[in-house]
């Protein structure tokens, strides 16, 4: 079954036919959402921007192979790819530094102890994510910053849609237990 609501049809459609400026709008859209996927996965700049560019040189190179089986959209199509990308890189490095944690304050405005305690923040929320079993940060990245449903979550994760919730769940549970403690003391302030 063909997808014919899917906001990219006509760029794709035109690339798969060759047209490279109908992808560079594909990239366009596409590379900012897909570093920032990569980088909740990898907590790296330098290497979520690589598995990025990767993701979107592989839709380039394997463009002919989309189709728009079971309402699939281009997007998470994507995804899987940027996923795949991550989990490449991982296995050939076979250890991430979880110190990669940005430290530049959300607001310039803030002072010292507000910066101080946004990097802390930051930290936690990082150190937490990271801590997540890779299907569970995938999901829970997905769903969260990228507004996917769990039938899109689970092609990108190559299961079912149940699985693809228990991994949702799984991962905001967790996520909520490990930074309990934040949400009380912010609201104590």
């Amino acid at each position: 079954m063909e997808d014919g609501n899917d906001p990219d049809r006509v760029w794709v459609v035109r690339s798969q036919q060759g047209d490279r400026a109908a992808y560079t709008k594909l990239v366009e859209r596409y590379q900012t959402p897909l570093y920032q996927f990569a980088f909740r996965l990898l907590n790296d700049a330098a290497l979520a921007q690589d598995v990025a560019q990767e993701a979107l040189a592989r839709g380039w190179l394997k463009r002919a192979s989309f189709r728009w089986q079971h309402n699939a959209r281009f997007s998470t199509w994507l995804f899987q790819l940027a996923r795949n990308a991550a989990i490449d890189l991982i296995r050939r490095r076979r250890e991430l530094s979880l110190d990669a944690v940005s430290h530049e304050p959300i607001s310039p405005a803030l002072d010292a102890a507000g910066v101080a305690q946004d990097k802390e923040l930051g930290a936690r929320i990082a150190a937490a994510f990271a801590a997540l079993p890779e299907a569970q940060r995938t999901a829970t990245t997905l769903s969260e910053f990228h507004g996917m449903s769990a039938r899109e979550i689970a092609v990108v994760l190559h299961c079912s849609t149940r699985s693809a919730e228990s991994h949702l769940y799984r991962g905001k549970q967790a996520l909520r237990s490990a930074l309990a403690d934040c949400w009380t003391d912010l609201h104590s302030q």
